[in-house]
């Protein structure tokens, strides 16, 4: 590991200024310009993976310019005497790197405060690393910062964020969720999150809101969730169709919370309000398909019309009997025109559904059965891990489980559902019959993901068997 940065280092005016693609350089050398009342200590240090097909950086125009943008911002603001940083309150920041030696995550490990204005200035450079895709802080954020993280993640594509042990009294969570991103991976653990922050955070993943079709993981372990708080979660999956991995393990759910989750994993009735929501949104999808092809026909006959319009000007400079033959030219091409209308419609429909993709509804006729006059859907299958370790289950809860496993299965649809499930640590008897059963069912649903491998052994005769 290499370190950059300390409160003894000295810099002079003369120095040259670091470009923001130098993380590691750039940082430290800003909040000297900036006069910033904290000082980065950034240690390097390089996470081999296996990928190593990474896209060349290439320097545009744009880029440089926006080089050029931040170095004059920080250019008449570099002052200090070389004693500026003694006694300043340094900040230990891990910049990991990938094999091809470019920023992959941001570890923030035991400070005791992340300022603001250092999120504000990562923040600024973000765009200059495109492979950064990871932020780790346990300890040291408050709301204001957690905003500052919100908005990073919301301009940059970073798809993990861990924020484990980090206690925010205001519980603003929720923003890392609000606007859309590229975030596929939230951890919470040990964050004090109660009933009342988890609310804020599951409206957030309701369908169709943006970030329901992104987020694949949430770690909620360790925290103070009820059965209420379990309320939120089963309300927020049974319209959720991207969450695959939740762990709700150390918490305080019972019997009764444990049912509001697996409910929605299962067969259950939709309302009137569920219905209209469906068919509501059914009906802005169309509306928008229909504007956005409209648009496109109305785009492609634009251009065309200037075109017949330029050659009709250009005809007008000839003798008069040239004239009428264009005009005669031109009418024909007017019905060409109107035929043409008709084949632009299907490219453009063609276009727009390449854009748009198909309607995709919770509530979709495929996922919908009618029995008795009431419209019944069949359950989020897309969670497939789910821990409630270390809850207040009772024997209860493993007899629904085994309910919902064994359902799940017998519709064999694609995907299964539930493929991993913890309930180490509650209050259950061992010698439960259904705790086997949903052993078995798990190992089938296991045996079922995993390809099927055939080999043959070939005898001296050259023959298989």
């Amino acid at each position: 590991m290499e370190k950059y940065g300390s409160a003894t280092m000295n810099f002079s005016k003369t120095d040259q200024k670091p470009l923001p693609t130098n993380f590691d350089e750039f940082i430290p050398w800003a909040c000297r310009a900036l006069q910033e009342s904290f000082y980065p200590i950034i240690t390097r240090s390089t996470q081999h993976t296996l990928d190593t097909s990474t896209t060349k950086g290439k320097k545009d125009k744009t880029l440089e310019n926006e080089l050029n943008d931040i170095e004059s911002e920080f250019s008449d603001k570099e002052t200090g005497s070389d004693d500026y940083y003694n006694n300043m309150n340094n900040i230990n920041i891990e910049a990991v790197y990938d094999s091809n030696n470019l920023l992959h995550q941001l570890k923030f490990i035991k400070n005791n405060k992340v300022p603001r204005h250092l999120l504000k200035l990562i923040s600024l450079i973000t765009r200059f690393h495109p492979q950064l895709t990871g932020i780790n802080i346990n300890k040291g954020l408050n709301h204001e910062g957690l905003y500052e993280i919100s908005k990073m993640v919301a301009s940059s594509f970073i798809t993990e964020v861990i924020l484990d042990g980090t206690i925010i009294k205001e519980g603003n969570f929720y923003l890392l969720v609000e606007k859309k991103s590229y975030l596929k991976y939230l951890s919470l653990a040990r964050c004090n999150i109660n009933d009342t922050i988890l609310k804020e955070l599951t409206a957030r993943l309701i369908h169709p809101l943006p970030m329901s079709r992104v987020l694949s993981v949430l770690n909620l372990s360790s925290n103070k969730i009820t059965n209420n708080g379990a309320k939120y979660l089963g309300e927020m999956l049974e319209t959720n169709r991207q969450l695959a991995y939740l762990n709700l393990a150390g918490n305080m759910i019972s019997d009764t919370g444990a049912e509001s989750i697996l409910n929605s994993l299962v067969e259950f009735p939709l309302s009137i309000d569920n219905i209209i929501a469906s068919k509501t949104r059914k009906y802005n999808y169309l509306k928008e398909k229909n504007n956005l092809v409209k648009k496109t026909v109305e785009e492609m006959l634009y251009i065309e019309l200037n075109k017949m319009s330029s050659k009709s000007k250009s005809d007008q400079k000839g003798p008069a009997f040239m004239r009428k033959q264009k005009e005669s030219r031109i009418r024909e091409s007017t019905l060409r025109y109107k035929h043409r209308e008709e084949s632009y419609a299907e490219l453009a429909e063609s276009a727009v559904n390449a854009q748009m993709g198909p309607f995709m509804d919770p509530y979709s006729s495929e996922n919908l059965i009618s029995r008795n006059g009431t419209l019944y859907c069949l359950g989020n299958n897309i969670l497939c891990y789910l821990s409630l370790a270390y809850n207040d289950l009772t024997n209860l809860s493993v007899k629904k489980l085994y309910s919902v496993l064994n359902t799940q299965h017998n519709l064999n649809r694609t995907p299964r559902g539930l493929v991993n499930v913890c309930i180490d640590g509650n209050d259950m008897t061992d010698s439960d019959p259904d705790l086997a059963k949903i052993d078995l069912i798990i190992d089938r649903g296991l045996t079922a993901e995993l390809p099927v491998v055939t080999t043959t052994s070939k005898k001296k005769g050259g023959s298989t068997k």
